[in-house]
């Protein structure tokens, strides 16, 4: 199997280009539906514990997670946690009939 990493920045068409593979057939892995997912569930408390107050009603408050100057080091620890957190779940699949 052949496997295609879409990057780029903000407003590059990542997610169209994902959804015309959709589209066409081709499974597509979203990661931004993944990272939410996780952040509303299993990777809450973890991030929780690394950047305390990002948590509220049991999810990652994306808004108050996403002020860096209040969490400078949290491009350093993300990683580790979404990786923890996620290698325990199946990725979302879209596009797969």
């Amino acid at each position: 199997m052949l496997k295609i990493g879409l990057t780029g920045s903000i407003g590059m068409g990542k997610s169209t280009a994902a959804k015309l593979f959709a589209d066409a057939g081709i499974p597509v892995n979203d990661s931004d539906a993944v990272v939410h997912d996780l952040y509303a569930g299993e990777a809450a408390p973890l991030v929780n514990a690394a950047f305390p107050g990002t948590m509220k009603d049991g999810a990652v408050d994306r808004h108050e997670f996403d002020r860096p100057l209040a969490f400078p080091h949290h491009t350093c620890s993300l990683p580790n946690i979404s990786r923890d957190a996620g290698g325990r779940r199946d990725f979302v699949w879209r596009g797969i009939s």
